[in-house]
């Protein structure tokens, strides 16, 4: 492997990046949260800040660790999806492939280079917002508020970001960089930090059963992308103190530190399968090929015939007729096609039994102060769920949609379809329909549930 080759490939990748308006407008969003970080609205407060104590300085190692691992799974793990997944996608859909035989480049020069440039771009834009935040809370601070602020330490800012926000993030690009080489399809990329964030939410973030086994509550903490879990549990559940939390260092235990490179070493080798799968499809097509060629001269031959003598058959024999479908027939004939294809994706079967489970879950939780068991009414039930149901199925409806609108196109069949006589309301009206058939499967999943729950009571 050539490193001057691979550094050509990302940085041609990397100046490309420069000009996309996606890379600007997270730069700005990122802007943003680091203003809002140096006002004190993300912050994690004390119990000591209600009885007059001093404030929680938003420029403390405790305060900046609770704010980027739920800022990363909240905001920057689709960008960093959206970037390290689509590289390859869209060299596929610019035919670049066929260049790429022509140059002396290998495919793990071009799949490390593709890599590099994405990640290189997410870290440089990651860089800039912890650049802000300094600038904002040591430069620019609140005049009103000054007791806010503490002594300015560097190791605050870079200790939470490189231990608990670059690990998962590097994982996650890794993670979309191989489903978008794997499958050649957008929506896949999109929707891995889509099902990353509930999951995370629901089952990570937020679930301490008492009976939950200290082994499991070990692994939950180690394997959790983010890192959030494990600094809620080892230093947040117990109040300390806005003293400590002001002033202390937080202490990383070797178990911990291990997972994070664990993650980062996971992220490296979803890529470099990537590489392998790249490399193997790389050298299909000319076997291909020359089987096809093969089979379509044996064909021609022993066919030759029967061409010939079907060449004289008028197609008026044939009697054909048609005429166009109308407004209903038309969207009821995409709705069937559209449940068919949608039922066949695999984000149907991991939604609708997350869903249930939360569920479970949440309603199996007892009242928060006197560790009572809740009763359930269809009221109770409705509102603790209305949370969850929503967290799930806005992104459920938003992956739908977007699949049955791109499928044409990404698959090659948009030139056939747009060539029917169904038209376009028809064919947006099936559409909706299938997707809004997904949706009521899913809301009769968790009336099912509840329901379950609450008969059994």
């Amino acid at each position: 492997m050539s490193l001057r080759r691979l550094g050509c490939v990302a940085a041609l990748d990397l100046r490309e990046a420069g000009r996309r308006p996606l890379f600007w407008f997270w730069a700005a969003l990122m802007a943003v949260n680091a203003w809002l970080m140096s006002r004190g609205a993300w912050i994690y407060r004390s119990v000591d800040t209600s009885l007059g104590s001093p404030r929680a300085w938003v420029d403390s190692e405790f305060q900046i660790a609770f704010v980027l691992p739920l800022l990363g799974f909240l905001l920057v793990s689709f960008f960093f999806a959206v970037v390290a997944g689509m590289p390859l996608i869209r060299d596929a859909e610019r035919r670049v492939g066929e260049l790429l035989g022509a140059t002396p480049l290998t495919p793990g020069e071009y799949v490390w280079g593709k890599f590099a440039a994405a990640l290189g771009a997410c870290l440089a834009v990651l860089a800039v917002f912890l650049g802000v935040l300094i600038l904002l809370v040591h430069g620019l601070p609140e005049a009103s508020n000054p007791e806010i602020y503490g002594p300015f330490v560097i190791a605050a800012y870079l200790r939470p970001m490189l231990l608990l926000l670059v690990p998962g993030m590097v994982f996650v690009a890794g993670a979309a960089f191989f489903l978008g080489e794997l499958s050649g399809r957008p929506i896949l990329v999109f929707l891995l930090p889509v099902v990353l964030l509930p999951f995370l939410q629901d089952f990570v973030w937020r679930w301490f059963p008492r009976e939950l086994d200290p082994r499991l509550g070990v692994a939950l903490r180690l394997l959790d992308p983010s890192g959030f879990r494990w600094l809620k549990e080892v230093w947040l559940r117990v109040d300390r103190g806005i003293g400590f939390y002001n002033t202390r260092p937080i202490v990383y235990d070797a178990q911990f530190v291990a997972s994070r490179i664990g993650f980062v070493l996971a992220g490296l080798l979803l890529v470099d399968l990537a590489r392998r799968h790249f490399a193997r499809r790389r050298g299909a097509p000319a076997r291909a090929d020359r089987r096809s060629d093969r089979s379509d001269r044996s064909r021609s031959a022993a066919s030759g015939g029967d061409a010939l003598a079907a060449r004289f058959t008028p197609l008026s024999s044939l009697a054909m007729s048609g005429r166009p479908p109308g407004l209903l027939a038309g969207a009821l004939a995409v709705a069937r096609f559209e449940l068919r294809e949608l039922v066949s994706q695999p984000g149907l079967y991991i939604f609708v039994p997350c869903l249930a489970l939360f569920l479970v879950i949440d309603y199996a939780a007892t009242e928060p102060y006197f560790d009572a068991p809740i009763l359930l009414t269809p009221g109770t039930a409705a509102v603790r769920g209305l949370f969850g149901l929503t967290l799930w199925l806005c992104p459920l409806l938003l992956f739908y949609t977007v699949e049955s609108l791109a499928r044409d196109r990404s698959t090659g069949l948009a030139a056939i379809a747009y060539a029917t006589p169904v038209a376009t309301p028809s064919l947006l009206a099936g559409k909706a329909l299938a997707n809004g058939a997904v949706v009521a499967a899913s809301l009769a999943t968790g009336l099912a549930t509840a329901a379950a729950i609450i008969l059994s009571q």
